[in-house]
């Protein structure tokens, strides 16, 4: 897992919501469809793309979920999946905290997982 995995997180969850959307507006579509066949093909490219980025998501909400160390855990979730600064996440986790330490926290737990 990288740094640049992790930064995916958020804005999967707009491409599942932008991919809800569209599913729901081509069920409306189907039934005044001249061709329906065309409508059902297209559905199925876009619940093919929904599938991949839910997938992808359970992956790195689960690398997340999976941290050990309270801390640790709470660094990541407030930088990727709340989307927070490095400032804002060293004022939001608990203790007297700067930027650069959260950054380091995150680094070195990603090396850690990659050795």
């Amino acid at each position: 897992m990288t740094m640049l995995d992790l930064e995916q997180l958020r804005p999967l969850r707009s491409e599942i919501k932008m991919h809800d959307k569209q599913l729901r507006k081509l069920e409306w579509e189907y039934e005044a469809a001249h061709w329906p066949e065309k409508v059902q093909e297209v559905w199925e490219i876009i619940e093919g793309q929904r599938r991949r980025c839910k997938a992808q998501l359970a992956e790195l909400e689960g690398f997340i979920a999976g941290i050990k160390d309270d801390f640790t855990r709470q660094v990541f979730t407030l930088r990727y999946a709340d989307g927070l600064a490095w400032k804002e996440v060293a004022g939001r986790a608990p203790g007297i905290n700067r930027s650069d330490a959260m950054r380091a926290i995150v680094s070195r737990y990603l090396e850690r997982e990659s050795a």
